[in-house]
């Protein structure tokens, strides 16, 4: 029949992953009562760590700190890194090939992704018993994801059509970033070959996000864009 079949499983275990932890490493907002600005550095300040937040000469100012004496320079936080928990990534990808002298070139994938996550985020030294699951990173890849792809030569003038379809599942970006919600994306592409058989010279019309625009990251906006291009090769 033409058909081509390509399946996988896999299963990817990362332990010791190592993250990174914010603390309080300024004594006087460390000691105040109820404060809520985090956990205490479970580490000995360093020597020579006499300002009340730390920077040698004149840092940037903060007046953010909601207590102490204005003004203040440097940052009541600091961060270190260490080994914290274990991330499994597991999974399929299932892709379908299938050419026909009719009908085109046909290609259909498909993934499913599931990532778990254990003691992220969370430093043991504070809390030995600490196990914590850091939701960011379970979400940080699509669940599911499908692309399907089409192409075909033309009967006419040497030109060849190209379409794409992909949806791409909700995401998390790591680290405090926003959530990205699923898309679906269509695009189109119109192009005409040129010059000896086989040369792959060739002058195209391409049209991406058809359909519909949409974000990736934050505020950065995919927009409905057209573009010529040409391609020439000796």
């Amino acid at each position: 029949m033409g058909l081509h079949i390509d399946a996988r499983l896999f299963k990817n275990r990362y332990t010791n992953f190592i993250d990174e932890q914010s603390c309080i490493v300024d004594p006087e907002s460390q000691h105040r009562p109820g404060s809520t600005l985090g956990p205490n550095c479970p580490f000995e300040l360093p020597l020579g760590y006499d300002r009340p937040l730390g920077y040698a000469g004149t840092a940037v100012r903060n007046d953010a700190v909601p207590f102490g004496r204005s003004p203040r320079y440097g940052h009541y936080k600091a961060f270190y890194y260490f080994n914290s928990g274990d991330i499994d990534v597991q999974g399929a990808d299932l892709s379908l090939t299938w050419k026909s002298r009719d009908w085109g070139h046909f290609r259909l994938t498909h993934a499913l992704t599931r990532i778990d996550a254990t003691g992220l985020g969370i430093d043991d030294t504070m809390d030995i018993n600490a196990i914590s699951k850091d939701g960011d990173f379970e979400e940080s890849a699509p669940h599911l994801s499908t692309t399907l792809l089409w192409s075909r030569a033309l009967p006419w003038w040497g030109l060849s059509a190209n379409l794409g379809y992909y949806h791409v599942g909700k995401v998390t970006w790591p680290n405090g970033g926003d959530d990205q919600p699923a898309y679906d994306r269509f695009d189109i592409k119109l192009a005409k070959s040129f010059g000896k058989p086989g040369q792959r010279n060739e002058v195209s019309l391409t049209a991406q996000n058809v359909n519909e625009e949409h974000i990736e990251f934050r505020n950065y906006l995919i927009e409905r864009r057209v573009f010529f291009s040409l391609q020439l090769v000796w």
